[in-house]
């Protein structure tokens, strides 16, 4: 897991550091856009995961092929389902 900050400063310096990668896990604050985007565009199989309390916000900015390519886990949902 990295931390948003940390993933909008390795796409904007180092993009290349995710060529072998196929899932990524960030949390913190909110997750920037245009980096989505542009990790996306550059490695079209990543699939990405944001750690969310509630809502992933702004993910409506994104296009339907690339909802399709990031999800948001949900604290509660995970608590919810432990027994």
């Amino acid at each position: 897991c990295i931390t948003s900050v940390l993933f909008n400063q390795i796409v904007n310096n180092h993009i290349n550091v995710f060529e072998n990668i196929k899932q990524i896990l960030t949390g913190g604050d909110k997750i920037s856009i245009p980096h989505v985007k542009k990790l996306l565009e550059t490695y079209p199989k990543i699939k990405l995961y944001k750690h969310c309390g509630l809502i992933w916000r702004y993910y409506d900015e994104l296009s339907e092929e690339e909802k399709e390519r990031c999800y948001c886990i949900l604290t509660t949902e995970r608590l919810n389902n432990i027994k």
